[in-house]
């Protein structure tokens, strides 16, 4: 199944009714889930690094 999507009100002056490409829900959804799941894991793995930083030897201070 292939849904098109428009951007532009039917009343509009300049162009065509519909944009000439065709977007898969199913393509959208996974890309979307896709990229939540990177940026979350993304998150995490920084969380974890910056949590077993020692602050002293991050900002440089000598003991």
């Amino acid at each position: 199944m292939v849904t098109v999507v428009s951007i532009r009100p039917k009343t509009s002056p300049c162009g065509p009714d519909t944009m000439p490409f065709a977007l898969e829900p199913g393509a959208v959804a996974v890309g979307a889930v896709l990229l939540i799941v990177m940026g979350m894991l993304g998150a995490a793995l920084t969380t974890l690094r910056v949590t077993r930083v020692d602050p002293l030897e991050a900002l440089g201070a000598q003991r």
